[in-house]
């Protein structure tokens, strides 16, 4: 899991660079580092699956769900930079979209508070700290504030007489939208890493 939790955190930390500044070339290479994170994830599943098939006491059948519900979600954040990120930048290319660098600085913000999000959640599941994933828990309130700080800004600048600002906008909000969703991810991961029931399982 931590090994997963690596490649997702690899392909999270070029995630926005790919969208708002990559070439073809880029979007191609992230999306080949998701069919990494798919085959990795596949194994983890299937051996998961055969612990499933033992007998299992106490409080295994639950700690079971719970890793399988962690390898989902990761998997599940890959998918999204996938499968929703890397159309936008490909959108961006087509539309020939710039984003601005006062809207840039917020988006960055913004990603930075998710990474770090998931680096304490990846913390969580290596050493099955609760502290650090009880903070991943505290940044819904701060990725939410990024949040509304961009989308101000987007809302301000959608009056400018600017080209291709409407679709500026869309591609934009939608990063937006996206990112809160990677934190949402990296909560549930947290959340899990953090039960009681975990105590023992992760650190082990």
């Amino acid at each position: 899991l931590v090994h997963l939790a690596g490649l997702v955190e690899v392909m999270l930390r070029d995630a926005l660079r790919v969208t708002l500044h990559g070439t073809p070339g880029d979007i191609e290479r992230l999306s080949a580092a998701d069919d990494d994170i798919d085959s990795l994830y596949g194994a983890i599943i299937r051996y998961l699956r055969k612990l499933a098939q033992r007998v299992l006491v106490a409080r295994q059948p639950q700690q079971l769900n719970d890793l399988v519900g962690i390898a989902n979600y990761l998997e599940n954040i890959g998918d999204v930079i996938e499968k929703d990120l890397l159309p936008l930048a490909a959108k961006r290319r087509r539309l020939e979209v710039v984003v601005t660098p006062d809207t840039e600085a917020k988006l960055r913000a913004l990603e930075a508070a998710v990474c770090e999000a998931f680096a304490k959640s990846v913390a969580a599941i290596e050493s099955g700290d609760r502290e650090e994933a009880m903070d991943v828990l505290e940044s819904k309130a701060v990725v939410a504030e990024l949040a509304e700080e961009v989308s101000e800004q987007l809302v301000a600048r959608l009056v400018a007489e600017e080209a291709r600002r409407l679709e500026s906008f869309q591609v934009e909000s939608d990063i937006v939208e996206i990112y809160l969703r990677l934190n949402a991810l990296s909560r549930r991961i947290a959340r899990l890493a953090a039960a009681d029931r975990m105590a023992g399982i992760l650190s082990g």
